[in-house]
């Protein structure tokens, strides 16, 4: 299964730029942080760095990553990518988003969110994911 993940997310995460148009369709509602992720390259960084191609491993717990990870393997890259944008946008982390300039620090910021709060972002993407179909 790990050989087959791993095969699947090489695949799908060379098209950087069709990657980066996906997400930005997911936080444009909030103008002020597109703009702001687009300015700082924070997003085309993102979109480029190994994060995705990991299947965002490292930043959830093995128990939600089972449950992310089930998606992924039924065929969806872009659950991953409504995750990413689910924690970019939400009332608890996107203040401090707002306040970094480099992918680093969202990085570090993502690495360290607690159980909690990682329970949130992943039930709010998979809901936003299948409401979009």
């Amino acid at each position: 299964v790990g050989m087959r993940l791993h095969e699947f997310l090489y695949r799908h995460t060379s098209d950087w730029q069709r990657i980066e148009e996906c997400l930005v369709k997911l936080v444009k509602e909030d103008k002020e942080l597109l703009k702001h992720l687009q300015t700082t390259r924070i997003l085309t960084d993102l979109v480029r760095s190994p994060i995705l191609g990991c299947g965002l491993a490292g930043i959830f717990k093995p128990f939600l990553l089972a449950r992310l990870w089930d998606k992924v393997m039924g065929g969806s890259l872009k659950v991953l990518l409504y995750t990413l944008a689910t924690f970019l946008t939400c009332d608890r982390y996107q203040p401090e988003v707002m306040q970094m300039s480099s992918t680093s620090e969202i990085m570090n910021l993502l690495w360290s969110m607690p159980e909690t709060d990682q329970e949130n972002v992943l039930s709010h993407a998979l809901d936003f994911w299948e409401m979009d179909g």
